[in-house]
């Protein structure tokens, strides 16, 4: 083998090392912003962190490769949204129950043996320890069911015409108290079949020959 030769793949080597160094401090970059904002898009990493979509989406696919991150399609006011997460971040909607921080209500003692749910629209459910004139009058439906209190949470179960409307066991949900109003925003997850990287590669062939 000449000199030139040597020196030419010592180059390649050189180049290849390099990319590696740059994707796995990208990917780097791009797990600590997942951690920081579990269900983030990657139209909205490549805006924080000023990349470009396909550097974001090259280092999303090397992570799940390496099972560090968790992807999720949601569809939410009719448009189908990529979420992004940390590995074991999702967990199963837990059936028919809500579940209620006591520490994050004002006041906890309110909600000792009943709660209203009230289906506020077609993704958002309220929730309350008292009857609430302004959404009684917009709900689509209201419920009253039984309060289960544990040690540091509440739980309420919810009713199974509501279930069943808000498709639950196949949804996520956004919670949020004000007070103590409980807003509960579902997301119906979509399952979808991602390619994995030996058939990524077998499509490829297909498409190039």
């Amino acid at each position: 083998m000449s000199a030139s030769s040597t020196r030419s793949q010592g180059r390649v080597r050189a180049a290849a090392a390099a990319r590696l160094r740059v994707g796995l401090n990208t990917d780097s970059v791009i797990l600590d912003k997942i951690k920081e904002n579990p269900g983030i898009s990657t139209y909205r990493i490549a805006k924080i962190l000023h990349y470009s979509i396909g550097r974001v989406d090259g280092s999303i696919s090397r992570l799940q490769e390496r099972r560090k991150i968790d992807v999720q399609y949601v569809l939410c006011e009719g448009r189908l949204i990529k979420e992004i997460y940390p590995k074991g971040f999702i967990t199963q909607q837990e059936a028919e129950v809500v579940r209620l921080d006591k520490e994050l209500l004002e006041s906890p003692d309110k909600w000792k043996k009943r709660a209203y749910i009230y289906a506020l629209d077609r993704i958002t459910l309220g929730i309350t320890p008292f009857k609430s004139d302004e959404w009684e009058m917009k709900a689509l439906a209201k419920e009253d069911v039984e309060v289960q209190e544990l040690k540091d949470h509440l739980l309420i179960r919810i009713p199974p015409r509501l279930a069943d409307f808000y498709i639950w066991k196949n949804s996520t949900s956004d919670l949020a108290i004000i007070g103590d109003l409980v807003l509960l925003t579902l997301k119906t997850s979509i399952p979808i079949h991602t390619p994995a990287k030996d058939e990524r590669a077998e499509l490829e062939t297909l498409t190039t020959t």
